[in-house]
């Protein structure tokens, strides 16, 4: 049985759910182009209209922030501003397959890639504003390079196949029936979601013995989505693969306490390890690392936004992804084996009718902007989360994981 084959068809069918006649558009790195490959017959197979693969390499960026200035490394020329913006407007679906090395840029000048990470985001806005509310159908999914591989399992003669297999393990690959164990999984997240927007909490309390005591005030009408979501033209898609979460947007000026991660962050090439923030009428008030925080610096630099939370995830301690038992060094495994905040952007979809208003509107509903959308881990064994509503505690997470909900 070809797995790949399996993986690159729920990545089409599943994730950006392609219609037939509908383009696809596919970002990838060099070294998983035989993978690429796999999805293009996919997508051809389930009636593409045209398929459109664009290749990067991170060596190839490394090799800039070696030898070019910081004002050539952050130009971003026009062709790629216009590739980016067609891909958003044309009504094509997008898919990004992960396989970058979580140590390529470990000795490069931080400098030079803030300044090309945040040139990044203020050139392509208009992609990101229409991705986060769901202008067009996206999703991300990973894909095991060598290099990945060998920092996940350091040492390991099979490393490239220990992470494929726990690749396939999160995404349900070797299921019976892969598609309908993911149509069951989003059924249950979406339970998850139905309780939480019925009960419109005014916020939650986040409670663990490392340090993380945090009030997290929620907006009027928030809603919180899992597993899929719906596009502007009513298509429904999976944005992650795999996912565990449910998730929505904090109120940006209702977040007060401290938070500590508890797993390291992996932003542009560089980790973050030990980490925690204080947090004062939604902003960061303070903020610490043992390693790393000079990556923290840039982040909480690139705009105001960047300093207010734009996502609380929940995620339960006994996920697949959690049960293995692996730092993936990378954000979309991670999140999904932890809850987690986002520093930045919020999706507009948090918030009733959030996607039609506009900017002032958001913001006015307690939706937070940015350039950044930084995703940070927080999930332990021993997390508690308590919901609160008109001064009544209703337990959310009691050992790390989700009570059941009657």
């Amino acid at each position: 049985m070809n797995y790949d084959q399996i993986y690159a068809r729920l990545a089409v069918v599943k994730g950006v759910a392609l219609r037939k006649g509908q383009p696809l558009y596919v970002s990838a790195s060099v070294e998983v182009y035989e993978f690429v490959r796999e999805v293009v017959a996919a997508a051809y197979e389930a009636g593409a209209g045209k398929v459109t693969v664009a290749y990067d390499d991170a060596c190839v960026t490394k090799a800039r922030f070696e030898s070019e200035t910081k004002e050539s490394v952050e130009n971003i020329d026009e062709w790629e501003i216009a590739q980016k913006n067609y891909i958003a407007r044309s009504g094509a679906a997008y898919l990004r397959i992960l396989s970058d090395d979580p140590d390529v840029f470990a000795e490069c000048d931080g400098d030079k890639i803030t300044a090309l990470s945040r040139a990044r985001h203020r050139a392509f806005t208009e992609f990101y504003d229409m991705s986060k509310g769901n202008a067009f159908k996206w999703c991300l999914i990973g894909y095991p390079s060598k290099a990945w591989a060998a920092k996940v399992f350091p040492g390991a003669k099979n490393a490239y196949d220990k992470l494929k297999d726990c690749i396939f393990r999160t995404m349900r690959v070797y299921e019976p029936d892969p598609f309908a164990a993911w149509d069951e999984h989003c059924a249950a997240l979406l339970k998850r979601c139905e309780y939480l927007n019925a009960m419109q909490f005014d916020e939650f309390e986040y409670t663990n013995a490392s340090g993380t005591d945090l009030r997290v005030g929620m907006p009027e009408n928030y809603v919180f989505s899992g597993g899929g979501e719906y596009d502007v033209n009513g298509d429904y898609f999976i944005a992650n693969m795999p996912t565990e979460e449910v998730f929505s947007a904090p109120h940006r000026l209702k977040v007060n306490g401290t938070v500590r991660a508890s797993m390291p962050l992996v932003h542009d090439g560089k980790t973050v390890r030990d980490f925690w923030f204080a947090f004062k009428d939604g902003k960061v008030a303070s903020y610490w690392a043992k390693e790393g925080k000079e990556v923290l610096d840039g982040i909480l630099g690139t705009d105001e936004g960047a300093n207010y939370l734009g996502e609380i995830a929940m995620v339960g301690y006994d996920t697949p992804i959690r049960m293995l038992d692996t730092l993936f060094y990378n954000t979309l495994y991670d999140e999904n084996a932890s809850c987690h905040f986002a520093l930045g952007a919020a999706y507009p979809t948090s918030v009733a009718g959030g996607e039609k208003m506009s900017k002032e509107e958001q913001d006015k509903a307690g939706l937070n902007y940015s350039l950044e959308h930084v995703d940070f881990m927080v999930g332990t064994a021993d997390l508690k989360i308590v919901g609160i509503k008109d001064g009544k505690r209703y337990p959310i997470f009691i050992g790390g994981n989700f009570v059941k909900f009657d």
